[in-house]
């Protein structure tokens, strides 16, 4: 008898890293349930594919999170990655970091609001899985050590007080990292893992990143795949596997 498909449901997948993890897991011949906005520009490649179930969902939108849930009822997720996320600025190499209330209440919902309100409203889905997983892209920006001068590595945007700098962003990624290890703590039958992508080419990350979304995304499912050996409880990694300091 054929096993049944694992599924794994990735938001922000319209692009970037998220586009990057839907193909691998296609390539793995996994059900991917592709969320995210504007997802009828979602390339054809993985909008044609057979396993490709797309949903459109804005995060800071609270009544489009639980329409998700609702649509998932019944419906078994063995993963889920909160990958979609927003930055504090036009691009890496800007120093304009928004000001606002509205503008970093925005990326503070994105980044780790709306993943934790997804993770709870999708327990049902998870524990219908078999993996049991949720799986937050934090970032190395979010870390005290990274704040502090510490933890720095090839894949890092450099040492120049960048994380002060862009402290919305660093805050939320933090703040992302807290929330869902809380939830890994009031469900102790889901695992939870924090992965940080590392610095990669994207139209936030910028042309002089040392990595590709599509180097990046593989390494990270390998990591998914085998994340019982690899991937820890309640504890981030980088893009290999190796365990940050928080």
């Amino acid at each position: 008898m054929m096993a049944a498909m694992k599924t794994v449901m990735i938001t922000g997948a319209r692009t970037g890293l998220g586009l990057a993890l839907a193909r691998e897991f296609l390539k793995k011949d996994w059900g991917v349930i592709a969320a995210g906005r504007r997802m009828d520009e979602l390339v054809e490649d993985v909008r044609n594919n057979s396993n490709t179930t797309i949903l459109e969902l804005e995060l800071t939108d609270e009544a489009a999170l639980r329409a998700c849930a609702e649509k998932l009822a019944g419906v078994p997720i063995d993963v889920l990655i909160n990958n979609a996320g927003r930055y504090d600025s036009s691009s890496v190499d800007s120093d304009e970091v928004v000001t606002s209330l509205n503008d970093i209440t925005r990326v503070f919902t994105v980044n780790a609001i709306a993943p934790r309100l997804l993770a709870d409203l999708l327990l049902p889905n998870l524990a219908l899985g078999t993996e049991h997983l949720v799986v937050g892209i934090s970032s190395g920006m979010g870390t005290f050590a990274r704040l502090q001068g510490r933890g720095f590595d090839s894949y890092s945007r450099g040492t120049d007080n960048y994380e002060a700098t862009h402290w919305v962003y660093s805050a939320s990624k933090t703040a992302l990292n807290y929330a869902l290890l809380a939830f890994g703590i009031s469900h102790p039958e889901i695992k939870v893992s924090l992965i940080n992508p590392g610095w990669m080419r994207t139209n936030i990350g910028g042309k002089d990143a040392p990595l590709s979304t599509e180097e990046s995304a593989q390494q990270i499912v390998e990591l998914i795949l085998a994340h019982e050996t690899r991937l820890p409880q309640s504890a981030l990694v980088d893009h290999s596997g190796k365990i940050m300091e928080l």
